[in-house]
């Protein structure tokens, strides 16, 4: 539907603004690829705390910034 269409649009934009690339990145690969913690570590070569700490800080980015357009805190 179209209001289906504009969360997704707003979801995205969100995204792209969530965080440096290699936070994104990391975050994609997680959500969307199904890597683990390990295997985006190998793969960005850094170590894996410093991948979950990518992940925490650009999720909690992105509650945040839902948070606003959905007009609830979490």
């Amino acid at each position: 539907t179209g209001e289906n269409t504009d969360f997704n649009f707003e979801l995205t934009n969100l995204f792209l603004k969530s965080g440096d690339s290699a936070a994104k990145l990391s975050l994609s690969s997680c959500e969307y690829g199904g890597l683990s913690y390990n295997e985006i570590a190998k793969v960005t070569e850094v170590e894996e705390k410093t991948v979950k700490s990518r992940l925490y800080k650009v999720r909690q980015k992105l509650i945040k910034q839902l948070s606003k357009v959905i007009g609830r805190d979490y």
